[in-house]
């Protein structure tokens, strides 16, 4: 993990870690597509307590989350985050 929770996944993506009001650990991230102008991104959250929809943690380190992730925006950048890399689907 780099800087405030800023993980570089390859592919032009990355992601940015956050907390929520109801963990103290990550809770969720920031998916950063780099290969648009201006970039693409979305948030992601593995805390039940949250609303909207949730991933399953299976992994911190490396990071891994289920299900797939996909930019609303740009239907194209779908994938996996999956061992700590972004894997395109």
């Amino acid at each position: 993990m780099t800087g405030k929770g800023k993980r570089d996944l390859g592919n032009n993506v990355s992601v940015s870690m956050h907390t929520c009001r109801h963990r103290d650990d990550w809770s969720g991230c920031i998916v950063e597509f780099h290969d648009m102008t201006p970039s693409c991104d979305g948030a992601i959250s593995w805390c039940s307590e949250c609303s909207g929809q949730a991933w399953n943690l299976i992994s911190l380190e490396p990071l891994h989350v289920e299900p797939s992730v996909a930019c609303r925006e740009h239907p194209h950048h779908h994938g996996f985050i999956r061992d700590g890399k972004w894997i395109p689907a």
